[in-house]
């Protein structure tokens, strides 16, 4: 005849389980406000290159 223990409680995990979600939220976050600052640098930057060569072309046909 086995004895089975009744069970024992367990250890409060979450304190850690928040800490490791505000963690990933802040790291999407994050990489969201890069992306976009990256893709606003890009469509800045061609549009500057844009109006430097239409510019130039001008300063050219005169």
């Amino acid at each position: 005849m086995s004895y089975r223990q009744p069970p024992r409680a367990v250890e409060n995990y979450t304190t850690p389980f928040w800490v490791t979600v505000g963690a990933i939220f802040f790291m999407g976050a994050w990489l969201i406000a890069t992306l976009y600052g990256f893709s606003t640098v890009l469509i800045v930057a061609a549009g500057i290159d844009l109006a430097v060569k239409f510019v130039a072309r001008r300063i050219r046909d005169t």
